[in-house]
């Protein structure tokens, strides 16, 4: 059975608010739904804060990989997700 678009963005983000799969402190976590050509899709924008810490190139992997694991999801199938690093309070 296919997922709504609404319990795609439900189980993202339970799995993005778990503390401990974030190599990075984590400011904000942004979401919406956005609409392109072929549908509408949760997309996600993650606001690393990186006063501290070098940016950590494989976050990306790690997370989408962790979402597959934990969801069965795609990355640019069933959801869109995004990065932003921040060196300011």
């Amino acid at each position: 059975m296919k997922q709504t678009k609404e319990q795609v963005k439900k189980l993202i983000e339970t799995y993005l608010n778990l503390e401990h799969i974030h190599n990075i402190p984590v400011k904000n976590i942004k979401s919406e739904i956005v609409s392109t050509y072929d549908g509408d899709y949760p997309l996600f924008i993650i606001e690393y804060n990186c006063e501290e810490l070098e940016n950590d190139r494989y976050q990306k992997d790690d997370l989408t990989e962790g979402i597959e694991n934990y969801t069965n999801l795609k990355v640019g199938r069933d959801y869109w997700i995004g990065f932003e690093w921040s060196w300011n309070s």
